[in-house]
């Protein structure tokens, strides 16, 4: 509750400082407008990490949920990769290469020793 409070005054603050840089700007006073420069690099208040809410969330949260989607999105990324490399590996062997990786696979797990589990 207190760091919505903060995030409040900070908004409000920063934005009265901008809303009083723009009107000098308008007016075109060159003496005030340099004063509004000078208020707002001087009087920006910018908090630190800690007091910051995104969305009405701490930032430390908001930066992990952020790293959590690129992560998942990295991950689908890739897995959708690999899985059109094996249907292209798959579509690029010719019909013999794939019948003799079958009749392979076949006779490795006919050779295996049957009943070897057997008490």
């Amino acid at each position: 509750m207190f760091r919505i409070l903060v995030n409040k005054i900070n908004s409000y603050w920063n934005q009265t400082n901008f809303w009083f840089h723009d009107m000098a700007v308008k007016i075109n006073i060159g003496w005030l407008v340099s004063l509004s420069v000078w208020f707002y690099d001087r009087m920006h208040w910018t908090l630190s990490n800690k007091w910051q809410l995104i969305g009405d969330k701490p930032y430390d949260k908001y930066m992990l949920e952020y790293e959590l989607y690129i992560a998942q999105h990295q991950v689908r990324y890739y897995a959708n990769l690999a899985y059109e490399y094996q249907w292209a590996l798959i579509e690029a062997m010719s019909d013999d290469e794939e019948s003799q990786l079958v009749y392979d696979e076949q006779t490795k797990t006919e050779k295996q020793p049957k009943g070897s589990n057997e008490g």
